[in-house]
């Protein structure tokens, strides 16, 4: 449909709702609406908290890995309310559904019988909590690196564990979390994909460092230039954050060029290296890659 506008005092634009929408949300006079910026469109609508969305599915027979992922493909849709069924004392299917509610912040199992349990929204989305939750996931990655490659250089074995015990859940409930926001609440939407595979991208450098982790565990035998490679794969991470938060093209040129001759050093390995050089080489590679294709997501975003 359309509307025409008419103008107030030459300032303020204005134009008139349909009344069968009026009618249907029994909008009263003077009473406020809420309107969001989608993409080159306005969304006009009644304010209220994030309508409830319920789903229902049958997980008998399925896997507890893929239990999992569904229910993190639910909670990261918005959905308040999942009802899952199973056979009477299904082996491990209560356990699974508590561990997948275990890395989903502000969901909780209310309702558990032999064959089904129900999980509930418990608290909802406060504003501006993407922006302090996506903070959090960078704080806790440029901490990470930085204890990480102190482990290493030190060849600290006794504390590399605690950075994949930590790391790995923490990430994922902030990360989960997210995505949830993102999907319902309006004012990502115009930046929707771009908001959503940075997020990707940070969850996936999160992996890495734990994978790096994991390698070194039980034995520590790291040449100097791969430390040296792996602090300045540190360092583009921590660049990164600073230009997501203070946007400057020029900084920005400049990381794109240095990750691009770092990417060089590492393709043209030194003949000294050890295998535990190019186990760490080929995870920071990875690292970097992710970097370097998250800049298009920061483009997207500041732009």
């Amino acid at each position: 449909m359309k509307r025409k506008v008419i103008f107030l005092a030459g300032k303020t634009g204005v134009i008139s709702l349909p009344i069968n929408w009026l009618k249907s949300y029994d909008i009263k006079k003077g009473e406020e609406l809420e309107i969001t910026e989608i993409l080159d469109g306005l969304l006009v609508s009644k304010p209220q908290a994030h309508p409830e969305r319920k789903i229902e599915m049958n997980i008998t027979n399925i896997n507890q890995r893929l239990i999992y992922r569904y229910l993190n493909s639910f909670y990261r849709q918005g959905y308040t309310e999942i009802k899952l069924f199973f056979e009477n004392n299904q082996k491990g299917a209560l356990e699974s559904i508590q561990k997948g509610c275990d890395s989903l912040i502000g969901i909780e199992i209310v309702k558990s019988s032999q064959n089904y349990c129900i999980l509930k929204e418990v608290s909802n989305v406060k504003e501006g909590e993407f922006e302090t939750l996506l903070r959090r996931i960078f704080l806790i990655l440029l901490s990470t690196s930085k204890d990480l490659l102190n482990h290493l250089e030190t060849k600290d074995i006794s504390l590399i564990s605690s950075v994949y015990n930590y790391l790995d859940p923490e990430i994922n409930r902030l990360f989960n979390l997210c995505q949830r926001i993102i999907a319902i609440d309006r004012k990502y939407w115009n930046k929707v994909i771009s908001n959503t595979l940075l997020t990707e991208k940070l969850e996936r450098i999160g992996d890495l460092y734990s994978e790096i982790a994991r390698a070194f565990s039980k034995e520590i035998t790291l040449t100097q230039t791969s430390l040296e490679y792996f602090s300045e794969t540190n360092s583009f991470l921590e660049r990164f954050y600073n230009l997501f938060y203070k946007y400057k093209s020029e900084e920005l040129n400049q990381l794109h060029l240095d990750m691009k001759k770092l990417k060089e050093k590492i393709n043209s390995l030194p003949k000294d290296l050890t295998y535990q050089d190019i186990i760490l080489m080929t995870l920071q590679k990875e690292i970097n890659n992710q970097i370097r294709e998250a800049i298009d997501d920061l483009i997207n975003i500041k732009i």
